[in-house]
């Protein structure tokens, strides 16, 4: 409106204008807003800008090659913000679960007392990542606990399997795996399918494995104590 108006362009001025707008929508939005601010800014150039004005000339060859022109860049700038957002939702997703991690470590390490015993390291665990529900089996003592309003008990006999076999598997919507410890399981760990990378998973099982042993050393320095005042 401003350039039919008021000023005075040539149309490649114009044109110039329309494709700041259709990468601004590009990197603002994504590739269907872009394609439709892409066919709107070739439609006006069209009639406004482009001999016969006021009239839509598609056929004309220049007009074509003006559409082919904005729509290669709506498709080009699309595709780089998409990629430029993805990683910088990936890096974001890194970092966070880079501190729930570290969250979750000194909960389990660094806490006073005895917070490694299979039920507070379950709600540890549930706390950190937002889980639902979480179950965390010691093999030592064959207990099984729960933390979170839903337990399934299919999965109390699935946990007991994963930690005699040392494997990970699938039950549905919950992951079961492994709690090794130098290669050898001491237990295993069930949490929701949420999401969490590989590598996450893996990082929690392997801080399941730590405060589990840590757990083992207190208990066996108490009834070591209890020993010798007995």
């Amino acid at each position: 409106a401003l350039y039919f108006s008021l000023l005075s362009v040539n149309p490649t001025t114009v044109a110039l204008s329309y494709v700041v707008v259709v990468l601004l929508v590009a990197t603002s939005w994504g590739i269907a807003e872009a394609m439709a601010a892409s066919l709107v800014a070739t439609v006006c150039f069209n009639i406004f800008f482009l001999p016969p004005v006021g009239m839509l000339t598609i056929a004309d060859p220049q007009n074509w090659v003006a559409l082919a022109g904005f729509v290669l860049t709506a498709i080009v700038a699309s595709q780089l913000s998409g990629r430029a957002r993805n990683r910088t939702l990936e890096a974001l997703s890194r970092q966070r679960d880079l501190e729930r991690l570290y969250a979750l470590s000194r909960a389990l390490l660094l806490s006073p007392g005895r917070p490694s015993m299979p039920a507070a390291m379950a709600r540890q665990i549930a706390e950190s990542f937002d889980l639902e529900t979480v179950a965390v089996f010691d093999h030592r003592t064959g207990t099984v606990a729960w933390a979170g309003p839903t337990e399934v008990a299919s999965i109390n006999q699935k946990l007991r399997e994963v930690a005699r076999q040392a494997v990970s598997l699938h039950d549905g919507p919950m992951m079961v795996m492994a709690i090794q410890l130098g290669g050898a399981p001491i237990g295993s760990l069930a949490i929701p399918d949420a999401g969490l990378t590989d590598t996450v998973v893996q990082s929690i099982a392997n801080l399941a494995a730590i405060g589990l042993e840590r757990a083992r050393s207190q208990d066996a320095a108490a009834r070591a104590e209890a020993a010798r005042h007995s």
